[in-house]
């Protein structure tokens, strides 16, 4: 069951992905991106909800996008000016978890045991050393 605090953040991302869906592509803004983190009080690391790591943890520069190209397929996702986000809905699908690229299957079951509704890649953010790190 979701606080009032965590559904409020929930149905903003929904909301952001919806506009995503329904208008021409449009990628988070810096402010929405902003206003998502200070509704989920991250701070680094896994604070309340976001786990947040450096993009270094995509194998390339355009795997990110190649996510987003499995649309209804695979996880829910949207980019951001520095990186982007992958939404995490509780218990993965099977279905789910074999659509997801193998670099992110780690991160994201890690995010699954931790509770965590939100993986934010970002450029600045810290790379962890649970995870693979790519170097390109």
């Amino acid at each position: 069951m979701l606080n009032p605090k965590e559904l409020d953040t929930v149905l903003l991302a929904l909301r952001m992905l919806q506009r995503q869906a329904h208008d021409a592509y449009v990628p988070m803004t810096s402010a929405e991106f902003d206003s998502l983190c200070e509704r989920l009080n991250c701070g680094d690391g896994c604070v309340q909800g976001m786990l947040d790591l450096s993009t270094m943890h995509w194998p390339d520069s355009e795997a990110f996008a190649r996510l987003e190209a499995l649309g209804d397929a695979g996880p829910r996702c949207a980019d951001h000016e520095h990186g982007g986000i992958v939404f995490v809905g509780g218990v993965p699908s099977l279905e789910l978890l074999r659509s997801l690229p193998d670099w992110l299957v780690p991160i994201y079951i890690f995010a699954v045991q931790q509770g965590v509704v939100l993986i934010n890649f970002d450029r600045d953010a810290d790379e962890d050393s649970r995870f693979e790190i790519w170097n390109w």
